[in-house]
């Protein structure tokens, strides 16, 4: 396997932790996930610019990003 195989498949891996995650928070701690909505994403549509909603998505990625390149350096 090439290495841009390898990123593709870590990447892959990381996007389908998230609905992952989600779901579990679901069944085990329905409360968090109504605190996410309920703090999160009625905030961020409307209390938050369209300015500011861009600068925290692309902060966002790039956190992602960043942490795609570490863990790509991690050998098991």
């Amino acid at each position: 396997e090439s290495s841009f195989q390898k990123f593709t498949l870590e990447s892959f891996v990381e996007f389908m932790d998230l609905p992952k995650a989600l779901l579990k928070m679901l069944i085990f701690a329905p409360f968090m996930l109504y605190y996410l909505y309920r703090y999160f994403w009625k905030d961020f549509f409307s209390e938050l610019t369209a300015w500011q909603r861009c600068q925290f998505l692309l902060g966002l990625f790039g956190l992602f990003l960043l942490h795609s390149a570490l863990s790509h350096l991690i050998t098991p």
